[in-house]
């Protein structure tokens, strides 16, 4: 991965399939719609705070 870069996100909703490839391949946190969602969740549902992928 380019060394500016700190994540990536995938805006595609194609692309969830492929988010723990990604990141094992580059070593940067990903994120996509069900990360997303997850975080929406945790903070909205269950009051816990967000946790990236």
């Amino acid at each position: 991965a380019h060394p500016d870069l700190g994540a990536i996100v995938l805006e595609c909703t194609n692309m969830p399939p492929y988010t723990a490839d990604i990141q094992r391949e580059t070593g940067l946190p990903v994120f996509d719609i069900t990360t997303l969602v997850r975080m929406a969740h945790d903070a909205l549902v269950a009051g816990r705070a967000p946790r990236p992928a």
